[in-house]
């Protein structure tokens, strides 16, 4: 009877540079016949990957990274519910902005 012999331990792949392959196809895929650019950027702010469907979205990012004054920011938060008068609206922002001096700032 042979001694069994351990396997050697299975190195952790390290995680590839950039988004998983499923996030840009799923972006890819939900912007149907639209031809339009995605973008693919680090955000040193956020401290992560983002990916982009629209040249303007992509503009944006670029402007809330190269503000100093922005301290933090959320890309497609959450949508508002307001009411005006007896009316009640929901209305989605493109993004919600912490500038130094502490004020939320809707854009």
């Amino acid at each position: 009877m042979r001694a069994r012999v351990a396997a050697p331990p299975v190195a952790r792949r390290k995680k590839r540079f950039g988004p998983d392959r499923s996030d840009l196809l799923d972006k890819h895929s939900a912007r149907g016949r639209q031809h339009f650019n995605l973008w693919y950027h680090y955000s040193p702010r956020l401290k992560h990957d983002l990916i982009f469907s629209s040249d303007i979205e992509f503009e944006h990012f670029c402007w809330l990274e190269g503000d100093p004054r922005v301290l933090t920011y959320e890309l497609q938060p959450a949508p508002l519910i307001v009411a005006v008068g007896s009316d009640i609206h929901r209305t989605q922002f493109d993004a919600r902005v912490d500038a130094f001096a502490r004020v939320v700032i809707a854009r």
